[in-house]
């Protein structure tokens, strides 16, 4: 293990880039940034991949390097009114995940910097605007969606759609659009691709963006009243609120005692058992300490494997192997899950994901030399067929968690 952690020490700055202005297809940014891989792939500022290797970074006392990565998203959302899922030009029409906010609170616990707060809280207000008004639904929940042009609907279908997912190559060009749209949607999710939303991501409030939204309600609500602006901070209290009822009721299923996405076109939650459900115990969008247990445990007798938590429950989808499916451990859903059962008071469970995931980690570490994007959840192999595209060596999320996790079974202070 701690060979893991030392050669992870050594390789952050391998991982570092810095893009003073735009050149090419890549966007300027004031500061250095955190990339997830050190060669060949994701070279980039990626969106939500930076908040979970962050978390490592932190812990390594590479807080510096969080907080400029921080700061040029927040840049990017000067420039572009939303953090895009990563400084390229072709990820300029979709977002991800929003966990600008829970970035933002690791560096500040960190640091205890209230200039560098009071001065982020606009960029923090403009991109929960782009999730309120560009991502909303009928139902009041938000969804994940695009901003793209008929062409990028079209490359999109061509280079996920058809290579990936072997959707028709021939297929009528209205129907190219419209799948398009979803597969971009599904893209802004992460999650690209799984079986959550059954190819029509559009229709679906997915219920990790809706507690990640709820959790940056709440933090925000508390750095208003910091400030001094209370009637900012009464309103995100207020909107916190709602989308807590809202979830309770489209969301929470109480027969099965879990959370799912909900299909609010044809009324109706998902069924996909997935890490998704973690997310609403991760960021605490209920209080009640049977309901969380009870979740918790079901999730965990739903996802537990030997080398970690599986990204949804088995069987995998029948028809498609997604990469984000039964058959895939991730590091990121591992620190949703660890969180999650820390949260609900499950410190055992937590301890079994986090030693679980470390060990198959280390072994693959031992064998291949490398760290990887993700691992097998049958096997804990690293898997290159039947996933989209591969698996290419990583630092980021996976040094990131694997740090967390590692400290963890060390029984070591976290923040």
């Amino acid at each position: 293990m701690q060979k893991v952690l030392d050669y992870i020490a050594k390789h952050w700055d391998d991982t570092v880039r810095m893009v003073p202005r735009d050149e090419g297809r890549h966007l300027g940014l004031p500061e250095p940034f955190i990339v997830p891989c050190a060669k060949a792939v994701f070279c980039d500022l990626y969106y939500w991949d930076s908040f979970f290797a962050s978390v490592g970074l932190v812990l390594h006392g590479r807080t510096e390097l969080a907080l400029s990565t921080c700061n040029d998203f927040f840049a990017l959302v000067r420039r572009l009114g939303k953090v895009p899922n990563a400084s390229i030009l072709p990820c300029l029409n979709r977002s991800q995940p929003p966990l600008l906010g829970a970035l933002t609170e690791l560096v500040y616990s960190a640091t205890h910097d209230d200039p560098w707060l009071k001065n982020a809280l606009p960029a923090l207000d403009a991109e929960y605007d782009f999730w309120m008004t560009k991502r909303s639904t009928p139902c009041g929940l938000n969804r994940h969606g695009h901003d793209a042009t008929p062409e990028e609907l079209l490359n999109i279908y061509d280079s996920c759609g058809f290579y990936r997912l072997g959707m028709p190559k021939d297929a009528p060009l209205e129907e190219r659009l419209f799948q398009g749209g979803h597969l971009l949607a599904e893209a802004e999710t992460g999650w690209d691709f799984t079986p959550r939303f059954q190819r029509r991501c559009l229709d679906f409030a997915p219920v990790d963006l809706n507690a990640i939204l709820y959790g940056n309600e709440l933090r925000l609500a508390q750095w208003h009243e910091h400030f001094g602006n209370t009637a900012k901070a009464e309103a995100y209290r207020v909107a916190a609120g709602k989308r807590a009822e809202l979830m309770e009721k489209f969301c929470y299923d109480s027969e099965k005692s879990c959370y799912f996405d909900y299909d609010f076109v044809n009324d109706r939650r998902s069924e996909i058992v997935s890490c998704a459900a973690f997310y609403p115990l991760w960021f605490r969008c209920t209080t009640d300490p049977r309901r969380l247990a009870t979740v918790g445990k079901n999730l965990a007798d739903a996802l537990l494997s030997p080398y970690g938590v599986r990204t949804c429950k088995l069987p995998q989808d029948p028809d498609y192997h997604y990469q984000w499916d039964a058959l895939s451990i991730w590091p990121p859903l591992q620190y949703a899950a660890i969180q999650g059962l820390q949260n609900a008071g499950l410190d055992d469970l937590a301890m079994a994901v986090a030693k679980n995931f470390t060990r198959n980690v280390v072994r693959q570490f031992e064998l291949t030399g490398d760290l990887w994007e993700k691992y097998n959840s049958l096997t804990g192999e690293v898997q290159q067929q039947g996933t989209e595209y591969g698996t290419p060596a990583m630092m980021g999320w996976t040094a990131g968690i694997f740090t967390f996790c590692a400290l963890m079974v060390q029984g070591k202070s976290l923040p």
